[in-house]
């Protein structure tokens, strides 16, 4: 019988936890759609699914580990995408998914103050011509908190949710995610920088929250960027356990 290798994550992947998820109109669960009008896409559907998922406090010990965590591994992906380069390529905060709830130009939602937040998505893009209807199915699973008994196979696995589910999550609630960071070259005819971006991977109820409801804020993506980075694996356990700014602003340190 031939031996299957366990899939290893690597450094750019990581998985978050305690984190407050908002999301604008069930796009964790719905995506947005958008018709691609330039570049290799051109004349595809886009279905992207997103959501900001919001760090503890910064002056708690937990909003510093996350932030911590999560430059490291967007330290990993820089290295990973330029290699020998990725020393003498500068990154600046604000093209980098994570970003600053106390600065009013990028946002001001009320429960992102004193805390950062992530902001992750996933696109599967349509065949040309398609219709905007036939919406593949989500990339990436969205999961209870706690294991069940799987009735085909016998085996205990977290369960998969969907909006109005117990355990499923909803804006305001707290939750784990696992997410993939990469680097995106620039690209000067689409006004595009060097960056960094972060794929979701998993997302798992972790315990309840006040509901954001309406005040959600919706998440901007650029229809332009191009999707990488690997897909949630189904055997994985672990939850068992584009502008510039001036180079004299380090983006209060959010740069790489």
């Amino acid at each position: 019988m031939t031996e299957t290798k366990e899939k290893k994550d690597g450094p750019n992947v990581v998985m978050l936890k305690g984190l407050r998820l908002n999301m604008y109109n069930d796009q964790l669960y719905f995506p947005q759609v958008e018709l691609a009008n330039k570049g290799k896409k051109k004349g595809c559907h886009r279905f992207n699914w997103n959501g900001k998922f919001i760090f503890p406090p910064k002056d708690s010990a937990e909003g510093k580990a996350v932030l911590e965590q999560s430059r490291g591994a967007m330290k990993a992906a820089k290295k990973m995408k330029w290699a020998e380069k990725a020393d003498d390529i500068k990154i600046k905060g604000v093209n980098t998914p994570i970003q600053d709830g106390d600065d009013e130009e990028v946002t001001t939602f009320a429960p992102m103050k004193n805390a950062y937040f992530l902001s992750a998505s996933k696109t599967v893009y349509g065949p040309k011509g398609g219709d905007e209807k036939d919406v593949p199915n989500r990339p990436f699973r969205v999961i209870g908190p706690r294991k069940e008994k799987d009735d085909k196979t016998g085996t205990m696995k977290f369960p998969d949710v969907k909006p109005g589910d117990k355990g499923a999550p909803y804006s305001g609630c707290i939750v784990n995610v696992k997410v993939e960071f990469w680097g995106q070259d620039a690209d000067s005819e689409r006004s595009i920088p060097n960056r960094i971006n972060a794929t979701i991977l998993a997302v798992q109820f972790a315990r309840d929250g006040d509901s954001f409801g309406g005040g959600a804020t919706r998440v901007d993506v650029d229809s332009e960027f191009d999707e990488e980075g690997s897909d949630f694996d189904d055997a994985d356990d672990d939850f068992g356990s584009s502008s510039t700014s001036s180079d004299d602003d380090d983006d209060d340190g959010l740069g790489l």
